[in-house]
């Protein structure tokens, strides 16, 4: 019982970990991210680079989108532009992989300790806002240590033994764990993290950590689907802009993995099999290989996709609507217009 309960353990630490920290970075990131989204919208490399650092900083995609949802219906932002947001946004958030496959156990003992120590006796909202930064992401590690230490020993049962051959014989087994786990969470990011800490107690092997991945961006999309059923206007066009972004990325890349395995053509699991031997970074490293992928597909097809949506999805009664200039010329802040009958 004691390794399942550390299992468990660790999966709700890190899960905390990861709330904890999106909710403080949002504390400290989300006015600066309102201001800059205000205005750093034009050209639009500026907007996808507002995104792409946004999304390191603020790790939830959920929250920007109402951000940027809340900046179109006030006449701030068009949806053209929060797509392009978005777009970056998905890249940026690629960063918390990167930092938990790194193996600093001591040092996230540490953290962990200090950190809530110091938030224990601080008093100053900015101070306790960067502790708990620090709180949060140092729960993620330690979460991750929990679970390594509750599934080594099960490697031991037989039972465990089965479950993971049959797990690396189904292939469609692993993108549906993948899926379900991203329709709970509500997190392809938070997926990734357990699947990353999966892959250091070498319980899962790269290539089923892959197909974890892939199934996450299905399953956080799912979610979204429904959630957008109960938005309308240009918010409903941002949800599913971003659940067409997180299909195509995961679609690409299961095709990609099939044609590597079926076909022998070396694609993402020899490319990140160059770039790291660990499978955690190569976790990491196809996380965002998908998203930037992803992302330029959408860089390249931006305006017909976002006039498609347009007209799926007319902005709603009592949104402002930008009017942005057809033409090149001097900038100029464009009319809104009260998107109400007119009689």
């Amino acid at each position: 019982m004691l390794p399942l309960a550390l299992l468990l353990l660790g999966i709700g630490l890190l899960l905390t970990g990861i709330s904890l920290l999106s909710d403080s970075l949002k504390r400290i990131g989300g006015p600066r991210f309102l201001h800059l989204a205000a205005r750093y919208m034009t050209p639009r490399w500026k907007a996808l680079l507002l995104g792409v650092g946004a999304g390191a900083a603020l790790q939830s995609t959920s929250a920007a989108m109402f951000t940027l949802a809340s900046l179109i219906s006030v006449g701030s932002v068009t949806a053209s532009q929060a797509m392009s947001v978005l777009t970056g946004f998905s890249v940026g958030n690629c960063l918390i992989p990167f930092l938990i496959s790194f193996k600093i156990r001591t040092a996230v003992f540490f953290l962990v300790g200090v950190s809530s120590i110091l938030l224990y006796f601080s008093k100053e909202e900015r101070l306790r806002n960067v502790l708990s930064v620090a709180f949060g992401l140092g729960l993620i590690f330690l979460g991750i240590e929990m679970m390594l230490d509750g599934v080594r020993p099960l490697r031991a049962e037989p039972w465990f033994e089965q479950v993971l051959a049959v797990a690396g014989e189904w292939h469609g087994l692993n993108i549906f764990v993948g899926v379900l786990l991203g329709f709970i969470v509500q997190s392809s990011t938070a997926v990734v993290v357990v699947a990353i800490g999966l892959a250091k107690g070498d319980i899962l092997t790269s290539e089923e950590v892959l197909l974890v991945i892939y199934g996450a961006a299905l399953g956080s999309t799912a979610f979204k689907a429904l959630l957008g059923a109960a938005l309308s206007g240009s918010a409903r066009q941002l949800v599913r802009f971003e659940n067409l972004f997180n299909v195509t990325g995961a679609a690409l890349f299961i095709i990609f993995y099939y044609i590597e395995i079926y076909l022998h053509i070396p694609l993402v699991m020899a490319l990140i099999a160059r770039l790291s031997p660990d499978p955690a970074l190569q976790a990491a490293w196809a996380f965002l290989l998908l998203n930037l992928s992803a992302a330029l597909i959408y860089i390249a097809i931006h305006d017909p996709i976002a006039a498609l949506l347009a007209r799926q999805f007319p902005p709603a009664a009592k949104e402002v609507v930008i009017v942005v200039p057809a033409t090149p010329g001097p900038e100029s802040k464009a009319s809104a217009l009260d998107g109400q009958d007119q009689g």
